[in-house]
């Protein structure tokens, strides 16, 4: 790391950089196509390869903020000076974040799901929430759809729609009354069509904490809760990749998932 900052704080002529920062993109692109053909088994090379790949990208980053400190931080008088650092500082804690993401991902921890009985009595019971407002049925119907077609018992797991976009406040309500009302039938309609449950409360208290503490209080009754957001569309082997973790350690309370972002033109992975 240190290495870095000495070569990020190195001056060099403006065409210089221009060539230094295009050929470290090109390098990063090149490396993630190699990511996307490189088979999984040569793990040694994979590891090189993104240790390689946050190097460089820790060196942009740290360029950059070679050129923000020494260049460009000015000021005409004392409220001047005080936004600027104010700035700068706000940029600082954003670098921060992102070289604690780039040590944490220099060597990701794998783990292997524990394995699952194979009676389906022994399998914990598991109740999954999808808390929702003003999501679009048709969205929504994407997630339950996914939601109850998992690789798991159809009786060992139960599937909520927790509406908070029907509640009985908001179908009382003049201005919105009729919408509520709209958006609580067809809902309700979808979960009957998909086999969810819907569910909804009186109040819109606290909102989506509010929304699940109620649902976990009068419907939960399983040995475990899965909590989707509207747009989180499971894929069909999230409850086979993580009960066996609490079967294996009976203290265990929670366990966290990779999500996987989908855009029209691009495709991310946190």
């Amino acid at each position: 790391m240190l290495g870095l900052v000495w070569l990020a704080s190195i001056p060099v002529e403006r065409t210089a950089q221009a060539v230094m920062a295009v050929a470290c993109l090109i390098v990063l692109g090149v490396i993630m196509r190699l990511f996307d053909r490189m088979e999984t088994q040569r793990r040694r090379e994979v590891t090189w390869l993104r240790l390689f790949a946050i190097a460089l990208a820790v060196f942009l980053s740290l360029r950059y903020f070679s050129w923000r400190i020494n260049y460009t931080i000015s000021y005409h008088d004392f409220f001047s000076f005080i936004g600027a650092l104010l700035l700068l500082a706000a940029e600082l804690y954003g670098l921060t974040i992102y070289l604690i993401g780039a040590f944490v991902n220099a060597y990701p921890i794998e783990r292997k799901p524990p394995p699952l009985p194979r009676d389906p009595d022994q399998l914990p019971t598991v109740d999954i929430l999808i808390p929702s407002y003003n999501e679009d049925p048709e969205l929504l119907e994407i997630t339950l759809l996914a939601a109850t077609q998992l690789r798991y018992p159809k009786s060992r797991y139960k599937v909520y729609l927790c509406d908070d976009g029907g509640t009985v406040q908001r179908r009382q309500r003049r201005d919105i009354g009729a919408q509520a009302w709209e958006r609580h039938r067809t809902l309700k309609a979808l979960c009957e069509r998909v086999g969810a449950i819907y569910v909804t409360r009186e109040r819109n208290e606290h909102a989506k904490a509010g929304n699940l503490n109620q649902a976990l209080r009068d419907h939960c009754r399983g040995d475990l809760v899965l909590i989707l957001d509207a747009d989180h569309v499971p894929t069909a082997d999230i409850l086979e990749n993580t009960v066996g973790f609490f079967l294996q350690d009976p203290k265990l309370f929670l366990v966290q998932t990779p999500h996987y972002f989908v855009a029209p033109e691009i495709f991310l992975t946190r």
